[in-house]
């Protein structure tokens, strides 16, 4: 019994996952600590846009890496394993790209051609790995290791070395961003902005820090320079304002805000600054095939991605469940929500 007792003090206890204010830490998933301590690699040096380096190949079935995701693997297979730890080795990146065969040819175990792998790809190096049962205590030993995608590239050729290794030689696609508005057209001073703003704040969350009228005084700022900016455009208001990175980033938040029920302003605050890596958020989470995700990784202009995803994102209206069935619209989802929570505060005053 006492050994039993001091088993159970020194076993690890699950904390839960919940800070001192009762709120989920919702940084916890990304951080990927489930896969324990791994050994931290060095960063490397991103490659130079429209070269063409040849690159250790990785192919995966089912799954398109963008820049910025971070992919956990375990990984068995004695080859993989062995090019993993090279290039960490050597603080190389690997090409990553998707396999596009059926399940009955992956069960073949043969190599895939150039014509059965995705086009375009996304570079990715090794941030941690731990090797476990080497010491054989297993029956075979496996790698943990953990990958983040770093820069889009269109696949040319692929050679297959003696040691069953695969490289490919890739060109490093450009990121064609736009230019940004006129110097002139600069954010407007504070003092342009109504009352307003302050009496909408208190309203919703009852009282208003010099940090939340900070946050919420500059994005009205640069919703501002928007409208100023397609007003003096001389194509419309409205096609100008499909391509201001800002209005885009306003939309993204309001459709955020409809899915998880954040507020609008929490969700701007969680949102990526920049276009790039708003436009890799918002595409590796949107629930589509892996085509069309392949589709939206082959575009160059980063307002053009975020653009074709939010327009995804808007017409995704419609839940339904895994056999097919319709359940309910997404207008109309937290109007139930809504009309249930009045009901239970009704049965608390009963």
């Amino acid at each position: 019994m006492e050994e039993e007792e001091e088993s159970c003090r020194s076993s690890p206890v699950l904390q839960p996952n919940r800070g001192a204010s009762g709120q989920f830490d919702v940084s916890l998933p990304a951080r990927h600590l489930y896969l324990g301590e791994l050994e931290e690699e060095g960063q490397i040096p991103m490659e130079d846009e429209e070269t063409t380096p040849t690159l250790p190949l990785l192919c995966l079935p089912d799954r398109v890496l963008f820049p910025g995701e971070t992919l956990p693997m375990h990984v068995q297979n004695p080859h993989t394993m062995l090019m993993l730890r090279d290039v960490a080795t050597r603080h190389r990146p690997v090409a990553i790209v998707t396999d596009l065969r059926s399940s009955s040819q992956l069960r073949e175990m043969a190599r895939p051609t150039k014509e059965e792998l995705s086009k375009v790809g996304t570079t990715a190096e090794v941030v941690g790995m731990r090797l476990e049962g080497e010491d054989y205590t297993q029956w075979s030993p496996f790698l943990t290791v953990k990958l983040l995608g770093r820069q889009r590239f269109r696949l040319m050729e692929i050679f297959k070395r003696v040691n069953g290794q695969m490289e490919g030689r890739v060109v490093i696609l450009p990121e064609m961003r736009l230019s940004p508005p006129p110097l002139a057209l600069s954010p407007c001073p504070p003092c342009l902005h109504s009352g307003a703003l302050v009496s909408r704040l208190v309203a919703r969350a009852g009282s208003v820090s010099p940090f939340t009228l900070q946050q919420n005084s500059r994005h009205s700022q640069v919703l501002k320079r928007s409208q100023i900016s397609g007003s003096l455009c001389q194509v419309p208001a409205w096609v100008f304002s499909l391509h201001d990175q800002d209005y885009l980033r306003q939309e993204v938040a309001r459709e955020e805000m409809m899915r998880v029920g954040r507020r609008e302003e929490a969700s701007l605050d969680l949102l990526p600054e920049d276009t790039i890596s708003l436009s890799y958020w918002l595409s590796r989470r949107l629930p589509i095939s892996d085509q069309e995700k392949l589709s939206l990784l082959s575009i160059h202009c980063p307002t053009q991605r975020l653009i074709q995803a939010l327009h995804i994102l808007q017409g995704l209206n419609d839940l339904f469940c895994e056999c097919g069935k319709f359940i309910t619209k997404k207008a109309h989802l937290f109007r139930y929500i809504y009309i249930y929570i009045i009901y239970l505060c009704m049965q608390k005053v009963q």
